[in-house]
C-alpha cells in the first residue's frame, strides 16, 4: 500500500472518529435552555464571517479560532494575529494569537481571549435599586493549540482550552477541547478543500465562591442566624460540528460553505464568496441560513442577516507580511457589530 493511500485512510478515520466524537457530544444535549461559557460561539477574525468554510480552509495562527488542523499551513515560522469585535450592548471580545513552527515536528499556538461586558451596578435583596458599588465580570479563555501537516495535503490538529468566569464574588472554571482535520486538493480535484472540526467538547461549568454565602434561620431551631452556602447546577458547555468545504473557483474566486450543528442553536447552513485581487485586496460577503423551525417567532440577532468583509494585505506597501481585516456583522434588535483583526507573519 502507498504511502499517501495509507495517509488517506488514517484521515478517513480520524473524521470519523471525530465527527462520532462531537455528534455523541451534541445528541447527549438538548438544544434548550441555557449553556455555561457562550462567548465561545461568537465568531471572532474577519476572513470568516461567520464560520462559512472556515474548517476547511483557515490556515495560520487564526486556524485556533476555527479548526487547529490548519494551524501548521501558516505563511511564516512565527504568526501573530490581534482582533477585537464589538459585539451587542456595548460588549466587545478581544484575541490575541501566536504560533511557532519547528520544521519536522509541528506549530505550537497559543491564544487569549477575554469577553469585556464592562460595569455592572450592583443590586441585592435590600437593595434592589443599587448599592452604590459596582462589579466588572470576569470572563477570559486561554488555549494551548498544536498543529501537524502530514502531506503537503493533509492536516490535524488540537486544541486545549481553560475558560475561567468570574462574577462579582463567584467564579467557575472549565477545560474544553477542539479537534480538527483538513485535506486540501481533495482527492483528484485541484482547489477543493474539505475540513471538519469539533469544538468545545469538554466538563461542565459549576459556580462557587463566597458571593453564595446567605444568612439564614435554620428552620426548627433555636440558634442565631448561620451561613449557608447556595449549590447552583452546572451548566453544559455548546458544543458544535462544523463540516466545511472551499472551492478556487477561478483566479482568486472562492466558494466557501460549512454546515454547522450546535447543542444550543438550530442547525446552520453558511456561505461565502470571496475574490482575492492579485494579493493585494480580498473582499467578501457571507450569509447564513437555519434549516430548522425556531420555537416561537422570535429569530436570534444574527439569523438570515448578510455580512460583509474585505482584507488589505500591506506586504508590498511596507515589505512585511502583515494584514488588515475588517468584518461588518448586521444585526436585529442591536447595532451593528464590526470586526477588526490584524495578522502578521514572520
Amino acid at each position: 500500500m502507498k504511502l499517501d493511500q495509507l495517509l488517506q485512510r488514517i484521515t478517513v478515520i480520524f473524521l470519523t472518529l471525530l465527527l462520532m466524537g462531537g455528534t455523541n457530544a451534541l445528541f447527549a444535549q438538548e438544544r434548550a435552555g441555557a449553556s455555561s461559557s457562550p462567548q465561545l460561539t461568537i465568531p471572532l477574525g474577519a476572513q470568516y464571517l461567520n464560520g462559512s468554510g472556515a474548517a476547511a480552509g483557515v490556515s495560520g495562527v487564526e486556524s485556533m479560532l476555527w479548526n487547529p488542523a490548519g494551524l501548521d499551513r501558516g505563511e511564516g515560522d512565527v504568526e501573530v494575529m490581534a482582533s477585537r469585535r464589538e459585539h451587542l450592548a456595548d460588549i466587545g471580545v478581544s484575541y490575541l494569537g501566536i504560533a511557532l513552527r519547528f520544521e519536522n515536528v509541528g506549530t505550537f499556538g497559543l491564544n487569549v481571549r477575554n469577553f469585556d461586558i464592562g460595569e455592572i451596578k450592583e443590586t441585592n435583596e435590600f437593595n434592589p435599586g443599587g448599592t452604590g458599588g459596582t462589579f466588572e465580570p470576569t470572563f477570559v479563555t486561554i488555549g494551548a493549540s498544536y498543529g501537524l501537516s502530514i502531506t503537503d495535503k493533509i492536516g490535524v490538529g488540537v486544541t486545549t482550552n481553560v475558560t475561567r468566569e468570574s462574577i462579582a464574588n463567584m467564579q467557575g472554571t472549565n477545560i474544553t477541547l477542539d479537534a480538527g482535520v483538513q485535506y486540501r486538493n481533495f482527492l483528484t480535484f485541484e482547489g477543493l478543500n474539505i475540513g471538519a472540526s469539533v469544538r468545545n467538547i469538554g466538563t461542565s461549568m459549576e459556580y462557587g465562591g463566597s458571593g453564595l454565602l446567605n444568612s439564614a434561620d435554620a428552620e426548627g431551631s433555636n440558634r442565631p442566624p448561620s451561613e449557608f452556602q447556595v449549590v447552583t447546577a452546572d451548566a453544559d458547555i455548546p458544543t458544535s460540528v462544523d463540516l466545511s468545504v472551499e472551492y478556487n473557483a477561478w483566479r482568486g474566486l472562492y466558494l466557501q460553505g460549512t454546515f454547522s450543528e450546535n447543542t444550543y442553536k438550530p442547525s446552520e447552513v453558511q456561505g461565502q464568496v470571496a475574490y482575492n485581487f492579485r494579493d493585494i485586496v480580498t473582499v467578501r460577503a457571507s450569509y447564513a441560513q437555519i434549516t430548522e423551525d425556531r420555537p416561537g417567532d422570535l429569530e436570534g440577532a444574527f439569523e438570515s442577516r448578510p455580512k460583509f468583509g474585505a482584507t488589505l494585505n500591506l506586504e508590498k506597501a511596507i515589505g512585511l507580511d502583515v494584514s488588515f481585516d475588517y468584518g461588518f456583522v448586521s444585526t436585529q434588535y442591536f447595532s451593528n457589530n464590526h470586526i477588526l483583526s490584524l495578522r502578521g507573519s514572520f
